[in-house]
């Protein structure tokens, strides 16, 4: 029961600062719709990511009496779609772009070149060599970014047990 409640407690400070990040993220994109008027400031916002991807959004209820069933639901349903619909304009369409430049780079690389310089039978193709080195590199550089933070590390290497003895093998950074 132990080993679970340490795994729980890493996985949510994993959670955590992730939810920091984007909340850091979140802020910058709606401090760059301030003082855009209005109107195209809460719009600029809500298409643009101004909301936290990682948290379920609020909705206030109705004032003016008890809640139907029917509005209720209506009121659920956006709380968790507000997350879903600024996901897209904050994650997906900047790696859908990344994966996209990714694949024009490789076309690029396979019209080079005339029969002789062409893939011979066995070898790697340079397209797919190059999109394995970019999703290496990036992975490389997202798993940088989530522990740079020392404290998340001290506190990771603090809580690892092996055959319940504390500090078997420290690791240093």
């Amino acid at each position: 029961m132990e080993v679970r409640r340490k795994a729980g407690d890493m996985i949510n400070r994993v959670i955590d600062s992730l939810r920091g990040i984007d909340d850091d993220y979140t802020t910058r994109i709606n401090d760059m719709y301030k003082g855009s008027g209005p109107i195209m400031e809460p719009f600029g916002a809500m298409v643009g990511g101004g909301h936290p991807a990682l948290r379920k959004g609020v909705i206030e209820q109705d004032i003016y009496g008890p809640e139907r069933r029917i509005t209720q639901g209506a009121r659920q349903a956006l709380e968790y779609a507000l997350p879903i619909a600024s996901t897209v304009p904050k994650y997906v369409i900047p790696a859908a772009g990344v994966a996209l430049a990714g694949r024009g780079v490789s076309d690029i690389v396979d019209s080079f070149g005339g029969p002789a310089d062409q893939q011979q039978p066995g070898e790697l193709s340079l397209s797919q060599a190059v999109i394995g080195v970019a999703a290496l590199g990036t992975a490389g550089y997202g798993a940088g970014e989530l522990y740079k933070d020392q404290s998340i590390l001290n506190n990771m290497r603090d809580n690892i047990n092996a055959n319940n003895i504390r500090n078997f093998r420290p690791f240093t950074m």
